[in-house]
């Protein structure tokens, strides 16, 4: 298994910047770190870069509407989803996992009755997750009633490198992957142009990655690969405004 440095050497080797056999400097190994991290992340943001959707379970308090996930949440530790695709709710006690829908800051603003509370057998139909930093925030409604699950379908960020001799942890493609675009992204670093050869195996390396996991997903290369939920759409299933006769 390949250590970042590993990588970053391959990827200077293949455009020129070292010899066979020779290592790179310590300004060098420090701006592979950098790099890679950058790029690792906006790869994060892509749905088809993402090998895996996460299932995160999180027990919501009876009473509580508002909650946070990542390094300092106050409500709930760990790391913080790039993004949340889908989810549902469980009932205590169920198996049953039924679907919720997720909406935008102007959907969740349309709701009134925002301290509606469900009843005693209720379950929260809406969720919005706002997309704070460090930490993501993610609010309910109607406010539980009960120790019920929800199930956000997360999309996690892909491996952050501490130390150039981190080890990959990646499926197979993408240490190949990495590695060309590696080389790609660093060539402005010293002022060349990105040779054919590399930016074609960069890409490749990229298309290849997304095929597998796009029928993984059950989706296609058509499918939006952007920052946007399937049901991001779903009308709010709020009060109905006053007046209507509802």
């Amino acid at each position: 298994m390949s250590t970042l440095l590993d990588i970053g050497t391959d990827a200077l080797t293949s455009i020129g910047q070292l010899g066979i056999g020779q290592s790179p400097s310590a300004e060098q190994v420090a701006q592979v770190l950098r790099v890679s991290n950058r790029m690792l992340g906006k790869w994060s943001t892509s749905r088809f870069m993402l090998f895996v959707i996460n299932t995160r379970p999180f027990v919501l308090v009876p009473g509580t509407q508002d909650y946070t996930v990542g390094p300092t949440g106050a409500t709930f530790t760990g790391t913080r989803p790039t993004f949340v695709e889908a989810a549902q709710i469980v009932g205590p006690g169920s198996a049953m996992d039924l679907p919720m829908n997720i909406l935008d800051k102007l959907k969740w603003g349309a709701i009134r009755d925002k301290g509606a509370t469900c009843s005693a057998d209720g379950l929260p139909q809406d969720v919005w997750p706002e997309y704070t930093n460090p930490n993501l925030a993610f609010h309910v409604w109607p406010i539980p009633s009960n120790a019920c699950t929800i199930k956000l379908g997360t999309w996690e960020q892909l491996q952050v490198f501490l130390t150039a001799f981190d080890l990959l942890n990646f499926p197979p493609g993408y240490e190949e992957a990495i590695q060309h675009n590696l080389a790609m992204e660093l060539c402005p670093w010293y002022d060349m142009p990105v040779p054919p050869t590399i930016a074609a195996l960069a890409q490749d390396g990229l298309s290849q990655i997304q095929r597998i996991n796009a029928q993984s997903f059950g989706g296609s290369l058509e499918a939006s690969q952007t920052l946007s939920a399937p049901n991001l759409s779903a009308p709010p299933q709020g009060p109905p405004p006053q007046g209507t006769g509802a």
